[in-house]
């Protein structure tokens, strides 16, 4: 007799496959400073499935291959320009300018529009909190980045590889 237990699930490079459906997909975008169309990945609602929160409110996944934090920061590869969905469509005076000097100007073409390491969230997300600040976004969306790399950080610490160099420079204070 052929019983199923729950739904095929099979695991492909970190992208998480139930029945065939990829844990991310495609989102289309128009960046806010430059206009140009994109695509950036996200992940599938289905997928992002909470455990617990630690105290300071960051969600532990129950399937520790596929992280929602990862994905949540737009990054243009035309301009640079690195924002999250919390982000203002509004550009106060001068702000504009701004970013294209030091920003924009700046741009080495990068495209983080596929599968993200760790190492590229967290290169997102100071690049949003970088524009942010420039943006002069409100200090709330800014602090909410900022916890969020705290968050990261923490994550890739808790690595095997990296939890080792933690510890021994625990030792060494």
């Amino acid at each position: 007799m052929n019983q199923s237990v729950g739904p095929a699930q099979n695991t492909i490079k970190g992208v998480i496959s139930i029945e065939g459906i990829h844990s991310l997909y495609d989102k289309s975008m128009e960046c806010l400073l430059c206009k140009q169309k994109s695509t950036t990945k996200k992940v599938r609602s289905r997928f992002v499935k909470v455990a617990k929160y630690d105290t300071d409110f960051h969600p532990i996944y129950a399937d520790s291959t596929v992280n929602a934090l990862y994905y949540n920061i737009f990054v243009c590869p035309h301009c640079g320009f690195s924002y999250s969905e919390d982000f203002s469509r509004y550009f106060p005076p001068t702000t504009m300018e701004t970013i294209m000097e030091k920003v924009i100007s700046q741009w080495v073409p990068h495209h983080f529009s596929k599968e993200r390491t760790i190492k590229d969230a967290i290169n997102t997300y100071k690049l949003a909190s970088y524009c942010g600040a420039l943006k002069k976004e409100k200090h709330i969306i800014l602090a909410g980045i900022c916890l969020r790399i705290a968050w990261l950080y923490r994550i890739r610490w808790m690595l095997p590889g990296y939890f080792f160099v933690f510890r021994k420079l625990m030792k060494n204070t």
